[in-house]
């Protein structure tokens, strides 16, 4: 909950009248009324023009007042948060459902053409989904043609460790290496813009992070624990969504 005080009038007046940026961070802000609540006072005071709003979102839930409300402010950095493609990221962010969030991308596309905004995916690089990250790569990239960065910022889990690619087998790890290797070598000729050059640096030293060993046997036992017991409870099999940790899991 958010202290009544920090929405009134008075203290608005007396803390907020010269702010220039707000970053909205998880739980999940779209869906919490005070952060209307908090633009609202925005407009209200004449400030939102010289305010830069910093999200990040899982985009699952989408409602069309923030269309008129984010049009009243300076500019819009939306960082979606989206860790795999398509039922892998159903998997990884249960009850998250694909359909949806492409429906809620598209929207967003369409309010950049009449909104001031910068739109990107954010993903966590990890075990869950680093055997897809090919995919994730392309579909982001082919986001390029409604107004994304066309890499998504590559963000290395270490915490909980046993979500630390640095886990895996060795094995397993070329594979990612492999089909990672092939999306940045198809792309070589693209002219990549400032920010998606610092993106791609970022992604090509996570292949180097990624051939490290983490010797860490209590992390790999804690993974397939929690994989066993997430599958349990939500009624699904890792098998179905990414089939080659099956046998990392599950054994032979």
């Amino acid at each position: 909950s958010v202290d009544e005080r920090f929405l009134s009038d008075k203290f608005f007046k007396e803390n907020f009248m010269h702010l220039k940026q707000i970053n909205f961070l998880g739980g999940e802000p779209l869906i919490i009324k005070e952060h209307v609540d908090f633009l609202e006072q925005c407009i209200k005071h004449d400030i939102a023009k010289n305010i830069v709003l910093f999200y990040t979102t899982n985009l699952t839930v989408l409602k069309n007042e923030l269309f008129d409300l984010w049009d009243q402010f300076r500019h819009i950095y939306l960082g979606v948060s989206i860790d795999g493609y398509g039922e892998v990221d159903d998997y990884i962010r249960y009850p998250s459902k694909w359909e949806k969030l492409e429906k809620n991308i598209k929207t967003v596309s369409k309010w950049r053409k009449e909104l001031s905004m910068d739109l990107q995916i954010h993903a966590t690089f990890q075990v869950l989904n680093v055997l897809n990250y090919d995919k994730l790569l392309e579909w982001v990239f082919s986001l390029g043609d409604l107004g994304f960065w066309r890499l998504p910022y590559s963000n290395w889990v270490t915490y909980p460790n046993w979500y630390d690619c640095k886990i895996l087998p060795e094995e397993l790890k070329d594979i990612a290496i492999e089909r990672i290797n092939k999306f940045i070598d198809s792309k070589k000729d693209v002219e990549w813009s400032v920010g998606e050059e610092q993106w791609l640096g970022i992604l090509k030293s996570n292949l180097i992070t990624l051939k490290e060993k983490l010797d860490d046997d209590e992390a790999v036992l804690k993974f397939k624990l929690y994989t066993k017991k997430l599958d349990m409870n939500r009624k699904q099999h890792i098998v179905n969504y990414i089939p080659e940790l099956e046998e990392f899991v599950y054994g032979k």
